[in-house]
């Protein structure tokens, strides 16, 4: 390359440079311990600089291999930000899009893989799941063509997968890959890894939602035992609240609330009152507090939840779905049928709009919403109106 060019353009280099270490000190504080919310004050804080360096390399890489390793650098840099919050999704996408084409350029299938596994992260985050599957497919795709079949890069990617299909409810295609997984992780890493133990909480979540709850119970206990050897706080809070649920779901009210209010502890003084995670656990508070008909207290906690969960993924986001529809149910049992309605047929939009009608969690909103309305004398007719009418405005026709 000719030097007049490069020494143009060296001020700009010096800056995207000094700014990736910056990113890369914010992405360790991000990885877990005690420093979680610092790392998450210092990467709101210092984004607008972060921005305009991976932006100024994304715009002046063209054939140039360093730079195209500069943009592969801070796309490594900003892992964590994509695990750890909805920060920023639709600038971290673009820089992930970019990392692919620079890892393509540069015929580096290792970086281009991540930057399809970090993709359909973040596709999934957003409700964009037919783009989130064909970026973990192929991410997957990549790494069995180009790894050993016990590698645990397979199993990220099948792990990966997974998820996405089990949001989706395609739990039997969820599970298969789940158990791929696992089998990885164990034959690579051992039974005591926490890798391992995410793929069993993962499979012990899957057999709750198809009501095995025993076997659910035994994974999550196992899942929880590793993650409180290996990983520390933010497993142990996630696994915490997995078997908080199981036990809820068996009636163990007790029992569930001890863990739950053992993960909400940890979620908030790890990540602040207002991550997600906590945000999960304070929902199935609501609906523990709702099982022991302390309906004020679960009013609250079921709102707490959807506060937390709106601003991290806006008021349309299907992860919305289940608290509302819970919080719908509670308005119910109170009489309060208008506050009712509106829930419902917010939880029935963002499910149509996401899963189509026929995902489970749409075909059971639909069926309160149409009950709720055949209870009185003359209701049904405006029940089957309403219900259309709804449909066709989800899916956006006249």
């Amino acid at each position: 390359m000719d030097s007049s060019i490069w020494d143009g353009r060296r001020p700009f280099l010096r800056h995207a440079e000094y700014y990736l270490g910056v990113a890369s000190k914010i992405d360790e504080q991000l990885g877990g311990g005690q420093r979680l919310a610092e790392g998450l004050s210092s990467f709101l804080g210092e984004w607008p600089n972060l921005n305009s360096g991976w932006n100024w390399t994304v715009s002046q890489i063209g054939e140039d291999p360093v730079l195209a390793r500069l943009c592969l650098q801070y796309m490594r840099s900003m892992q964590n930000v994509v695990s750890v919050g909805r920060q920023r999704p639709s600038q971290i996408v673009s820089l992930c899009k970019s990392a692919q084409m620079a890892a393509s350029l540069l015929k580096d299938t290792k970086n281009e893989s991540l930057a399809w596994s970090l993709l359909g992260e973040l596709y999934l985050q957003q409700g964009r799941y037919a783009e989130g599957e064909q970026a973990f497919r192929r991410c997957l795709e990549i790494c069995e063509a180009t790894l050993a079949g016990d590698d645990p890069d397979i199993a990220s990617s099948l792990h990966n997968l997974a998820n996405l299909y089990t949001v989706q409810a395609r739990l039997d295609e969820a599970e298969m890959l789940y158990r791929r997984s696992l089998a990885v992780c164990e034959k690579a890493l051992g039974r005591v890894h926490f890798k391992t133990a995410i793929s069993l909480q993962c499979i012990s979540e899957l057999t709750a939602q198809q009501g095995r709850h025993q076997e659910a119970e035994a994974l999550a206990r196992e899942a929880l035992t590793i993650f409180e050897k290996t990983l520390g706080c933010t497993g142990t809070a996630q696994a915490l609240n997995n078997l908080g649920e199981i036990c809820l779901d068996l009636g163990r009210l007790e029992e569930a609330e001890a863990l739950l209010d053992r993960s909400l502890r940890i979620f908030e003084r790890t990540f602040g009152s207002d991550h997600e995670g906590a945000a999960k656990v304070l929902a199935n508070l609501g609906r523990l507090r709702f099982g022991q008909q302390r309906f004020a207290e679960a009013e609250s906690l079921l709102g707490q939840s959807i506060v937390i969960e709106e601003r991290a993924v806006g008021p349309d986001h299907p992860v919305l779905s289940g608290t509302l529809y819970n919080l719908s149910i509670l308005h119910l049992t109170c009489g309060k049928n208008r506050e009712a309605e509106a829930l419902l047929q917010r939880a029935l939009f963002n499910c149509q709009k996401a899963f189509g009608p026929n995902h489970p969690m749409t075909r059971q909103i639909q069926q309160r919403y149409s009950a709720m309305f055949t209870k009185g004398q003359g209701r049904a007719l405006r029940a089957g109106v309403l219900l259309r009418q709804l449909l066709a405005w989800v899916r956006g026709r006249p």
